[in-house]
């Protein structure tokens, strides 16, 4: 997937504000499980 694949598809597939919220929580969520993982956890038992 490439810039110009998107922008074409952006243009086709117009969304709504309620898609565009729901794509970026999407991505937040996603993005804060990636820096999650990443944390080192200690063991607390």
């Amino acid at each position: 997937m490439n810039a110009e694949y998107v922008r074409r598809w952006v243009r086709e597939h117009p969304l709504s504000p309620v898609h565009v919220d729901c794509a970026t929580a999407v991505m937040l969520i996603e993005m804060w499980r990636d820096i999650s993982n990443a944390i080192p956890r200690r063991n607390t038992l």
